[in-house]
């Protein structure tokens, strides 16, 4: 064995006799016999390696991760939202367009100068229902209930 070579491996057996027979280790078909010459001669066939190699980054990886998805989508988001106040803010200064953008929103919020309903009494009064009206609970006592009770049970009993 050594620390900076892999050999190949060999047996060697040496019989009652003293008869020596090298061969090479065969691990999937141990009983199949392969005789080695001697002198041996041992080639390193590679350097160990004791260590697992280092995992490398890869950009890739780093962006494929889901927890890098939100940063990635900031990054994108504040830029572009930047742009859009700063054009929101160039509206504003228009007179022309500010009068334009002001139009749609008479239309969407109620005026009241005028005499239009508004448009959730509208939904009340027409699609809302019959609305119930609740009369407020009788007050019992508990001896009033304990009668119910008795009534409710004989009344069961005798239909059984």
């Amino acid at each position: 064995n050594s620390p900076f070579h892999i050999f190949e491996p060999v047996r060697v057996d040496i019989n009652s006799k003293g008869k020596i027979r090298a061969r090479a280790v065969n691990f999937i078909e141990p009983g199949k016999v392969v005789t080695m010459k001697y002198p041996l001669r041992f080639e390193s066939h590679t350097k160990p390696n004791y260590f697992q190699k280092r995992e490398e980054y890869n950009l890739i990886d780093i962006l494929s991760n889901p927890t890098f998805f939100p940063i990635i989508l900031a990054v994108i988001s504040i830029p572009l939202l930047l742009i859009f106040l700063k054009q929101q803010q160039g509206m504003q200064d228009a007179p022309e367009i500010q009068e334009t953008v002001q139009r749609p929103n008479n239309f969407i919020q109620p005026n009241y100068n005028y005499n239009f309903p508004d448009i959730i009494d509208w939904l009340i009064t027409h699609v809302g229902g019959a609305r119930r009206i609740r009369s407020p609970p009788e007050e019992t006592t508990d001896s009033d209930s304990k009668q119910k009770r008795k009534k409710s049970k004989r009344g069961k009993n005798q239909t059984d």
